[in-house]
């Protein structure tokens, strides 16, 4: 059809009149016939479509049934275009193939891209949020944990200020209680004292102070009812003097000199087993007569000027005591540790001295004015002099054996040999 629509095309431009021109076809004056164009001989303004009507002729059912067709597959054709599906990437050209790839995976890394921007965006403001509700949980725990810690520093406060008030309320009662005329009201005062002692350790030299002053000033040489002479302490002042004596010495001041009983009058008084509670005992000028200290640690007791005798310190603990000018007339030191002691002056005619630890110790005068031990019939079989100033005389004066250690000097003199061996053990 195409190739006859080209022959009648060619043949009516070959035998048909020239195409008019504008001027002759629209100068003005020209008529205008009803007839055909065909048929006048002159061509109309716009050439007539020829793929349309094909030669025939215009207005008639043929030519209106052929341009319907004409249309019809004009039609189907841009259909058919529009639905064409592309061809597989491996029918096309290679290089056509390598182009259509490399656009297809820049658009799915784009589109990846994408994807992955919007999930990390996402996932940023969630992980945002979460870190938000962290925050503030962790900052609530805080200020719960701050407020609890207040709250509990503020009771503690509270009833570390009420405790002490307590034990000052309890000890003006028991102060109140010592200067009662009853014995058992005193007796009831001293043990509220060693209570508070027991609870309040800052309160314990306070409380040692004054049980040692009531000691001092309670204890008797005469019984006050009969007026005789006492054998043993009240039974409140021994026990003050215990309360003393027994008091856990770790919460003393370093090197406190306590208790302080010295000129008090303790005669006849029950002190064994003393543990520590006697360390830096001042009992200077005490009556300490008939007392029991048997295993008691008294070490840096000062005694000096005391009056022992017949006291009993066997196995006791005296490293560096001081004896000076004590009278230990028949004192019981058997076994005892002298080492360090000072028995400057002291007069100890008679004193149980067996088996005694007196390494070191000074029985020499301190002065010029100061005498030397007196050691008359002292008891010093098994006892140990090593390295002590004892003298010649004084070993001569007193009990020895071949057990008795002596310095090196005093052990060499012949007098002393012969006492050693000759003295019935």
């Amino acid at each position: 059809m195409r190739s006859g629509c080209a022959g009648h095309r060619e043949g009516i431009l070959a035998s048909g009149p020239a195409w008019p021109s504008a001027d002759a076809t629209n100068a003005p004056g020209t008529l205008h016939s009803s007839t055909e164009p065909w048929q006048s001989g002159s061509w109309p303004a716009r050439r007539p479509d020829i793929r349309s009507n094909a030669g025939m002729r215009r207005g008639t059912a043929q030519a209106g049934a052929r341009s319907d067709q004409l249309h019809r597959i004009a039609g189907r054709r841009r259909s058919t275009l529009r639905q064409r599906a592309a061809a597989p990437l491996g029918a096309r050209h290679p290089r056509l193939r390598s182009r259509i790839a490399g656009r297809a995976w820049v658009l799915a890394e784009i589109q990846n891209g994408s994807r992955s921007s919007k999930g990390k965006d996402s996932g940023g403001w969630w992980n945002s949020i979460e870190r938000s509700i962290g925050m503030l949980a962790t900052m609530a725990t805080l200020a719960v944990a701050a407020f609890t810690w207040v709250s509990i520093t503020q009771v503690r406060d509270d009833q570390a200020i009420t405790r002490e008030g307590q034990i000052t309320d309890r000890y003006n009662a028991a102060i109140e209680n010592l200067g009662s005329d009853s014995a058992d009201v005193r007796l009831g005062g001293i043990y509220a004292l060693v209570r508070i002692m027991q609870d309040s350790a800052r309160d314990q030299p306070t409380i040692t102070n004054v049980l040692s002053s009531y000691v001092r000033a309670h204890a008797r040489k005469t019984n006050s009812s009969t007026g005789k002479p006492t054998t043993s302490p009240s039974t409140d002042v021994a026990a003050a003097l215990r309360a003393v004596c027994l008091r856990d010495t770790a919460d003393d001041a370093p090197f406190d000199p306590l208790p302080d009983l010295h000129g008090a009058d303790l005669s006849g008084a029950d002190l064994d087993g003393v543990n520590r509670g006697a360390v830096y005992a001042q009992l200077t000028s005490a009556n300490l007569s008939s007392t029991a200290w048997r295993g008691a640690r008294l070490t840096f007791a000062a005694f000096d000027f005391a009056d022992m005798e017949h006291a009993d310190l066997s196995r006791a603990y005296l490293f560096t005591a001081d004896f000076t000018g004590t009278r230990l007339r028949d004192a019981h030191l058997e076994h005892a540790d002298l080492t360090f002691a000072s028995f400057s002056n002291a007069d100890m005619r008679g004193a149980h001295l067996r088996g005694a630890n007196m390494t070191n110790a000074r029985l020499q005068s301190d002065s010029a004015i100061g005498e030397a031990a007196d050691l008359q019939g002292a008891d010093l079989r098994g006892a140990d002099l090593t390295d002590s100033d004892v003298s010649v005389q004084q070993i001569l004066s007193a009990r020895i054996d071949d057990s008795t250690k002596l310095p090196a000097p005093v052990a060499r003199n012949p007098a002393v040999k012969a006492r050693a061996v000759s003295r019935p053990r």
